[in-house]
């Protein structure tokens, strides 16, 4: 039985808002711009746009919508402008903690360590949250504790959780639990390999609603396990979070 020695874990974390309104009408006006290479249609051009700032103040802001409101008669209903519907509302996301230390690990000993994430959205409707990593747990030597591929009588993959119980199981995962995590984690054993960047590889969905004004909480659970032939080292490596609103 071996002792490792620290195995460290930096977690970063990126909001990313992203807002889509369409708006249909059965009759529009629209200007056009056109020449011999090219025709544009459009029910209005920008004129000005940009971030503007001084000491008390920070606008971004874009002009050139030639009536903007609610127009409505029987039959239909049109929103004209740039109606933002997170305007004036607050969307949080924390992780915490952002390190996490596995300490000196024993072989055929698995640890577990947890990370809390929160999630406020206020009047924009629904979320989602995603994570990955940028590699597999690796020293700067090159060797890699792998990545958790749940050889019991379940299969697991990036976006299905399979059951982990045994010591001799070795590997990196985590399992999530919460009121808007996905099914599959249910069970108490299932857990997941994280996506990596490096292997190309989309970012999984942790948690999802479309629900307006909640305040959600979730637990994402680590768990590592290493063999007696791991080589010792200090292992690292990043997890991102991505938190997207209004889906």
């Amino acid at each position: 039985m071996k002792n490792l020695t620290k195995i460290i874990r930096k977690l970063s974390f990126v909001s990313i808002l992203l807002f889509i309104i369409f708006v249909c009408s059965p009759l529009a006006r629209a200007q056009d711009m056109n020449s011999s290479n090219f025709k544009i249609q459009s029910g209005n051009f920008n004129m000005t746009s940009g971030n503007k700032s001084s000491t008390n103040f920070k606008l971004s802001d874009v002009v050139g919508q030639t009536a903007a409101g609610v127009f409505a008669s029987k039959g239909y209903i049109i929103n004209a402008g740039f109606l933002n519907s997170a305007a004036g509302q607050i969307f949080s996301f924390s992780v915490s903690p952002t390190t996490v230390d596995f300490g000196a690990l024993t072989a055929n000993s698995p640890m577990e360590k947890s990370i809390q994430i929160t999630i406020k959205n206020g009047d924009v409707p629904g979320y989602l949250v995603k994570a990955n990593e940028n590699q597999p747990l690796s020293t700067t030597a090159g060797a890699e504790i792998p990545d958790l591929a749940c050889i019991e009588d379940t299969i697991c993959t990036i976006i299905k959780a399979g059951k982990w119980t045994g010591n001799t199981t070795y590997g990196f995962g985590y399992r999530m639990s919460g009121r808007t995590v996905p099914q599959d984690y249910s069970n108490a054993s299932y857990f997941r390999p994280f996506p990596a960047s490096r292997r190309n590889e989309l970012s999984a969905v942790i948690m999802e609603t479309k629900a307006r004004k909640v305040t959600d909480q979730a637990e994402m659970k680590l768990r590592l396990n290493v063999s007696p032939q791991q080589p010792v080292g200090q292992y690292r490596n990043v997890l991102t979070f991505s938190a997207l609103a209004g889906i």
